[in-house]
Parts: structure tokens; C-alpha cells; sequence
């Protein structure tokens, strides 16, 4: 349960849901999250606030056509602290 808890905290980070459903559905796992590891969670929050979500890329087709390995390094987050 702590990844799903971490999975919805880092969503929040990485930006807006696409829909107001999504939103609803990570919120609870982010406050039973914040309540049990909250450490866990803002260092969740903080790495999603360092890398971009496909819910907000304009072209998810052109994103999802292309080599994994390209992908990777154009959603990568931006070099310096890593994430533990």
C-alpha cells in the first residue's frame, strides 16, 4: 500500500489530473499516505515535482510512438538530486 500511497503523492506533484475524478481518487491515498509515511510521501511529492506526467503532454501519441529509449531520456528528470 505505501507505493500506491507514493504513486498518488508524486501525481500531485508531477501536476494537474486530467480529470477531476483522478484527483478524487489519489486524494484519500494521499492523506491515509500522509498519515503513515509521511516522509515517504513528500519525498514522492518532491520527485513528482521534478518530472513532467504524460496527463499533461499535447502529443501522448508522438510519446507513446517513439523508442523507449528515447522516451526515457526526454521525460527524464532534469540531472542533479536523485530521488532515494
Amino acid at each position: 500500500m505505501f507505493g500506491e500511497f507514493q504513486v498518488a503523492a508524486w501525481e500531485f506533484g508531477a501536476g494537474p489530473m486530467p480529470h477531476w475524478g483522478a484527483a478524487l481518487f489519489c486524494f484519500p491515498l494521499v492523506v491515509v499516505g500522509l498519515c503513515l509515511a509521511p516522509r515517504r510521501l513528500v519525498r514522492a511529492f518532491m520527485a513528482g515535482r521534478q518530472s513532467r506526467s504524460l496527463h499533461k503532454s499535447d502529443a501522448i501519441d508522438a510519446v507513446l510512438a517513439t523508442p523507449l529509449t528515447v522516451a526515457r531520456a526526454n521525460l527524464a528528470r532534469p540531472q542533479g538530486r536523485r530521488h532515494r
